[in-house]
């Protein structure tokens, strides 16, 4: 007697959604972090360029100006990039639910799986046990004869 769950085919779908919903996580944590990459070689460009603007006199006024609308640009790119991290730590936290969620819905499966599992082995070591108390049985009535 083979064992055999009638929910087999819906654990491997189970497993293979919650596989696609890990895979969704790591690509957007991975987006995520270039995000935050963007965001800190942006910051420090600016501090770069404080930097040089606190160590040099600026004699040009042309110059002056340049300076001032690259780290205004930079200041509105930082701006932007701020708020895309935000939005992206929203879809990641909503990933992570949805692969918790995927999680449990796997794990219920397996856990159906695990008691039909204990069952059939119950009920194998019962028929065994049915057949070897029959086999005693005859054995003892043949010695009786």
């Amino acid at each position: 007697m083979k064992f055999k769950f009638n929910l087999e085919s819906i654990l491997k779908v189970r497993m293979h959604e919650e596989n696609l919903e890990k895979q969704k996580l790591a690509s957007l944590q991975n987006e995520e972090t270039l995000l935050r990459n963007k965001f800190e070689e942006c910051r420090q460009d600016l501090r770069k360029i404080d930097a040089s603007r606190n160590a040099m006199e600026l004699v040009n006024h042309n110059r002056e100006r340049m300076m001032q609308n690259y780290v205004l640009e930079k200041g509105l790119a930082l701006n932007h990039l701020s708020q895309e991290i935000k939005e992206k730590k929203e879809v990641v936290n909503q990933q992570r639910k949805n692969v918790i969620e995927a999680n449990k819905q796997f794990q219920i499966i397996k856990k159906l799986r695990q008691k039909a599992l204990l069952e059939f082995i119950k009920e194998t070591n019962r028929q065994d046990q049915l057949a070897q108390n029959e086999i005693a049985t005859q054995v003892y009535y043949r010695q009786l004869k």
